[in-house]
């Protein structure tokens, strides 16, 4: 069958996959509107670039839509230009945070790339296809960039989507594999985050629209599609990818509590997983969701020392982290504690804070995961921070890094860059959570 439009997420670059839900979403808009679309996911299905190419111009599509995070970004241009040999006439845009945050960038540098969606992309990108399929003019729709007399042109951003309900269920392309593998399948109740990390673009990608913050589906709209993944394809786990399930507000519990019951009041037998913030951690409510089948938490608490909270603007206490993790642990709910290391202005007594948390916490190697260093990604506070103060190094394309203020940081860092061959044994030390390493004292002179 003709396609009109083959959705591409390029290859991985660390090896994770899962479900793609900003292009499902997409994909099932498109769909609703009678355009004819497939998805091409090659990090899901381990393909090659030239795979990836050679799977797209078979289906012969009018236009490629490509979307990708900031690591990924050399997979980007490597996939636009092949794209663009193998399919002279079509119309190549790229979506989603990183091409959003570097659109400017990327129009200048890859001639092959016609045009990009920026911010939320599921009513922009229909109108932009239904143009472009028609013949019409597509230059002046909100929320489109595009080259032009050898200069950006970037349109005033598109609307968001008012009502979460309104939009259709995710196109289900890739499951069948996810549920071969995992057997979870990835779900959105809600969209943005009312938090504002210096290290995280969440906030600033959905501030480029007008409306707010976060928004969320009714209870009632998102058990409905549990239930109906679960009949079809007979799978009880899910995953929510929500950056903050809880969300902000005062009522935002009420929400949560309503999830709860509805799945309860439903009977289904599910199990899930979330995102959530150290101090939205509650007995009550985390004991009622656990009720309805809350199994694992993934808690994004970064660092536990205050000073280095507070840099990353996280607006929680070093204590928050150890009450979530007394309250999870009564109510038998499995999770992961997301730590970051590193950031351009820590002291090292920071970084050893964090560590000897992992070991006074007693953490298995399951319930941490410790990034060495907070990366400066376009769209971030962090990233235009130390852009203007002259410390950020590399580019947009293969990455950045930067100095830092301890200059006996910026040594051990480097040292460790320089040795790659140390990654995996220094990976795996950090994830050892042994006690011993972090209560050594040092040797007497004898």
């Amino acid at each position: 069958m003709p396609t009109d439009v083959v959705l591409v997420h390029p290859p991985s670059v660390d090896g994770r996959w899962t479900e793609h839900l900003g292009l499902a979403y997409v994909a099932a808009a498109l769909r609703q509107a009678a355009i004819r679309t497939q998805i091409v996911d090659a990090a899901m299905l381990g393909l090659s670039l030239r795979q990836t190419a050679d799977l797209v111009a078979q289906a012969g599509p009018r236009v490629v839509g490509i979307t990708a995070t900031q690591p990924q970004a050399r997979g980007v241009v490597a996939m636009t230009e092949a794209l663009r040999s193998r399919l002279p006439q079509a119309h190549i845009t790229a979506g989603g945070y990183f091409p959003t945050f570097c659109h400017d960038r990327l129009l200048r540098d890859l001639p092959a790339l016609d045009s990009v969606v920026r911010g939320e992309g599921d009513l922009v990108f229909v109108d932009l296809v239904r143009r472009v399929i028609g013949g019409e003019d597509w230059r002046g729709l909100p929320g489109v960039s595009y080259r032009q007399n050898g200069t950006t042109v970037s349109n005033p951003p598109g609307p968001l989507v008012a009502n979460l309900d309104e939009l259709p269920f995710p196109a289900r392309d890739t499951a069948r594999f996810v549920t071969c593998r995992s057997g979870w399948l990835s779900m959105s109740s809600s969209r943005g985050c009312h938090g504002r990390c210096t290290f995280c673009s969440i906030s600033a990608f959905y501030g480029l629209q007008p409306g707010p913050a976060w928004r969320a589906r009714s209870p009632e709209n998102m058990v409905e599609e549990m239930a109906l993944l679960s009949r079809e394809y007979g799978r009880s786990g899910f995953s929510f990818h929500d950056d903050t399930f809880i969300g902000p507000g005062a009522k935002r519990r009420e929400r949560a509590d309503a999830i709860a019951d509805e799945i309860l009041r439903r009977g289904l037998k599910v199990e899930f997983g979330i995102f959530s913030r150290a101090d939205d951690v509650e007995r009550e409510l985390f004991g009622h969701l656990r009720e309805a089948g809350l199994r694992k938490v993934d808690i994004g608490v970064e660092s536990a020392n205050q000073d280095q909270l507070n840099r990353f603007r996280k607006g929680t206490r070093a204590e928050d982290t150890r009450r979530a993790i007394s309250i999870l642990r009564d109510l038998a709910i499995s999770f992961e504690v997301d730590l970051i290391l590193m950031d351009p202005d820590c002291a090292l007594h920071e970084c050893l804070d964090t560590l000897g948390f992992i070991a006074r916490e007693r953490l298995r190697r399951d319930e941490y995961l410790v990034n060495a260093f907070a990366d400066p990604f376009d769209g971030t506070e962090l990233c235009e921070r130390l852009r203007q103060q002259g410390r950020l190094r590399g580019s947009y394309l293969n990455g950045y890094s930067y100095s830092f203020r301890d200059p006996a940081l910026g040594l051990c860092t480097k040292a460790i860059r320089s040795m790659a061959w140390l990654a995996r044994p220094l990976r795996n030390l950090l994830r050892s959570g042994d006690s011993r390493l972090l209560e050594a004292k040092p040797c007497q002179p004898t």
